[in-house]
Parts: structure tokens; C-alpha cells; sequence
């Protein structure tokens, strides 16, 4: 090897490394991000409780009216509560969405494309079910099964609410899917709608926290396994 080669592949492997530790630093989740959710969420819950309240109080002023109890203030209250958490949860999932994209794209810079069998694109199946078998195929990096079945949920909710308008039913009329109830505290059905309570979107949050943290974790070891020195042929 002449010497340009040999200055040449060594400030390659300089570079190599430089680029491995940074992504071993870097975070996968816009922490902010979810901060700031959180507080929104927050100051909204408080105005419904507050509205709620209110309410409820103005419909136990009227038992004794000759005009009878008017209860549209608090049927227009439950549904602006319904559809403001509907809007997080398609938030949530888009969060969801950028966190495995960005997760990809790190696993490819670590591994180099020319040491990967295939790209998450080439899977079949949902975007974010090929996304998770591509790092568990390429990476190693494989979610807790309670997370995995809790993401799945999160994905299949967005979808009864964007494709069908919360109704699970008319869900299965316009794609043929069939819908599984959630068992999970804060979800149930009312009428044509998806009830979501606000214990779900905190779990959300907490289940999307958790996936970067792991998926993160996975990265770094990957990254420790790329910068351990090679033994001399």
C-alpha cells in the first residue's frame, strides 16, 4: 500500500469514527418536543375540567326550571374533548413515525449500506411494521412484546380516526379491517366513537419515550461492537 493510500484510508477511519460516536450521542427523540405536548395537554385537560365543572353546575341550576335541564353545553364540552384527543393521537403517531424513520437512517449509517442484506423500504406490511423488523433484522434491536402490541394499538387507533372519523365500525366497512377492542385503561367504545381518556394519551407518551430509550440503547452498542479495535491479520 503506497503512502497516499495508507494517509488516505486512515483519515477514512478517523472520519468513520467521528461520525459513529456522534450518532451514539445522538438522541433519536425531540425531548422538547414532547415537553412542551405535555404541557398543552395539560392546560387543555385543566379548560375541560374547568368547562366541565361549570357546566354541570349551570345543569343542576336548572332541575327546578318550568323549562326543563338544556344539556347541549355539556354534550358541545365531551366533544371538543373526544376530538382535541384525537388530534394527540395523531400527533403522538407522527412523533412515532419520525422516531423510527430517524432510527433507520442511523442504523444504515452505522452498518454502511454495503453490509446490509436490505432497506426497511424493501418489507412488506405497514411503514412502521417494516421500520421495526428492519432493526431487529440489520440491528439486533428488538421492543419489549408489551410495547410492540401497544404501538400496533396506537397505529390502529390513528386509523379508525383518520380513515373512518373514530367510528370502528364504518372502519371496517371502508377497508375491510376489522377492529380489536384496546384493553387498555382509558379506551373504550361509546356509541359510533372511540372514547379516548387522558390516562391513554400520558401512556402514549410514556410507550414513545420508552421505544427511543431502548431503540437508542441498541444503537449505542452497535456503535461500541463498530469502534472495537480489530485484532492484526
Amino acid at each position: 500500500m503506497s503512502d497516499n493510500s495508507r494517509d488516505r484510508a486512515q483519515i477514512e477511519s478517523i472520519l468513520r469514527k467521528m461520525e459513529l460516536r456522534r450518532l451514539s450521542a445522538s438522541s433519536l427523540l425531540n425531548s422538547d418536543e414532547l415537553a412542551l405536548l405535555e404541557c398543552y395537554i395539560e392546560k387543555n385537560e385543566q379548560w375541560v375540567d374547568h368547562a366541565k365543572a361549570e357546566e354541570q353546575a349551570h345543569i343542576q341550576s336548572q332541575y327546578c326550571s318550568p323549562d326543563g335541564v338544556n344539556e347541549y353545553g355539556m354534550i358541545a364540552i365531551r366533544h371538543f374533548e373526544r376530538r382535541l384527543r384525537y388530534s394527540h393521537v395523531i400527533y403522538l403517531t407522527s412523533v412515532l413515525d419520525s422516531l423510527l424513520e430517524k432510527a433507520c437512517e442511523h442504523l444504515v449509517k452505522i452498518r454502511g449500506n454495503q453490509n446490509l442484506p436490505f432497506k426497511a423500504e424493501d418489507l412488506k406490511g405497514e411503514r412502521h411494521e417494516a421500520q421495526m423488523r428492519f432493526l431487529t433484522a440489520c440491528g439486533c434491536i428488538d421492543l419489549p412484546g408489551d410495547l410492540v402490541k401497544f404501538i400496533e394499538k396506537l397505529y390502529a387507533l390513528r386509523r379508525v380516526i383518520v380513515v373512518a372519523n373514530g367510528n370502528p365500525a364504518r372502519l371496517e366497512k371502508l377497508m375491510g379491517s376489522k377492529w380489536s377492542p384496546i384493553p387498555i385503561d382509558g379506551i373504550h367504545i361509546h356509541g359510533e366513537d372511540i372514547e379516548i381518556g387522558g390516562k391513554y394519551i400520558q401512556a402514549a407518551i410514556a410507550a414513545i419515550r420508552e421505544a427511543a430509550e431502548h431503540i437508542e440503547k441498541g444503537m449505542r452498542s452497535l456503535v461500541d461492537v463498530s469502534l472495537r479495535p480489530r485484532p492484526l491479520k
